[in-house]
């Protein structure tokens, strides 16, 4: 057995021949534990060569090899490095244009192989890599799932510091990242804050959800500082149906974020259509500064509520602010919007400077 013979080649960056002499000593007996060891190393190191965009296909081909070895799980020094080489090809391929995600899931196949210790450097950052690789995919629930929310480190619930810039802890990167997948819509981008507009769901994964709340309920309860998981908490129950105790979930985050149109918007979601807090939260939401660009699907939203208490003058100003803002923005103009603008209603009703009376009148209660 070479096991020193071949770590000294290694050493030397003499990867071929400690590859060769490797291999001769795998051939001799296959089942021997120092000529995997001594192998798996030489894979590690030719890994970590290449461990690029460019060299993707030999990366893979080396990692198929070290799989194949068999390694017992007790090997966690060489699993942990071969951890370090994953991660930084993934991150490298994530900052790629065009679709790499078929590239990192073959990659996610041959980690699920891979007996990495849980609880490690090596293993956070594995997930690091893989959640900015899939956090925006339909893989992302399955990653989070087989690498576990419970394996976290302590270090990982801080928050973390990128060019001199804080930025909210990867924990609680990945609690708003996996619910946003659980009801599947797409995030909207409202003043740096990503938040998941009304509607637009595509399926749902109720049992998922189910599973997911037990984990949610801990952060919420050891992590107070974290603004957003009430924030999600409040959006799946909403998703699945489960009205009973809504409230008492968002309004501890709507209480931080009093000031944030786009908080009122989503808790008039929790009243049915003919409840008066219903256009009292829109109310609410239009009422509070924001850019007249985020407020469209928000004015669009109380027109039909106005409407239906007759009060057309005030539903006209509503509509009338969306088209002008959608023209001045170049966007299409809804057909079922035009179709408003040749109601009798629409075109009787008197024109109004302004709602602010309509914003005051309507209160929460």
């Amino acid at each position: 057995m070479s096991f020193k013979e071949v770590t000294v080649l290694r050493k030397s960056l003499k990867l071929k021949e400690a590859y060769e002499m490797a291999s001769e000593d795998l051939l001799l007996d296959p089942t021997d534990v120092w000529s995997k060891r001594a192998m798996a190393w030489v894979l590690y190191a030719f890994m970590k060569e290449n461990s690029t965009v460019e060299n993707y296909e030999s990366f893979v081909l080396y990692f198929n090899e070290l799989i194949a070895l068999e390694l017992p799980s007790d090997e966690e020094i060489v699993f942990s490095s071969v951890g370090f080489q994953i991660g930084s090809i993934v991150f490298a391929l994530s900052k790629q244009e065009g679709n790499t995600e078929p590239k990192i899931v073959a990659l996610f196949e041959l980690l699920k192989l891979l007996a990495i210790p849980v609880k490690t450097d090596s293993y956070s950052f594995v997930f690091k890599a893989f959640h900015k690789g899939f956090k925006d995919t339909v893989h992302y629930l399955d990653f989070v799932d087989w690498w576990g929310l419970e394996n976290f480190r302590d270090e990982d619930y801080n928050m973390d510091e990128i060019n001199g810039k804080q930025i909210i802890s990867v924990v609680e990167q990945t609690y708003i990242a996996y619910s946003k997948r659980l009801v599947l819509t797409k995030p909207i981008l409202f003043s740096g804050i990503l938040v998941i507009p009304i509607g637009g769901t595509v399926s749902l994964d109720t049992d998922r959800i189910q599973s997911f709340f037990p984990y949610l309920d801990s952060i919420i309860n050891i992590h107070p500082e974290y603004q957003y998981p009430l924030y999600f908490k409040a959006k799946l129950m909403l998703a699945i149906g489960d009205r009973a105790n809504l409230l008492t979930v968002f309004i501890p985050f709507a209480k931080t974020k009093r000031n944030d149109f786009w908080v009122w918007d989503v808790m008039s979601e929790i009243f049915d259509e003919k409840d008066d807090n219903k256009l009292a939260c829109l109310c609410k939401a239009l009422s509070l500064k924001a850019k007249d660009d985020f407020l469209i699907k928000v004015r669009t939203r109380i027109i039909p509520l106005l409407v239906a208490k007759e009060m057309f003058a005030e539903a006209k100003f509503e509509l009338d602010s969306v088209i002008e803002q959608r023209l001045k923005n170049q966007w299409k103009i809804p057909q079922n919007l035009v179709a408003l603008q040749e109601t009798d209603w629409y075109k009787s009703a008197a024109t109004l400077n302004n709602n602010k009376a309509l914003y005051k009148t309507y209160k929460i209660i």
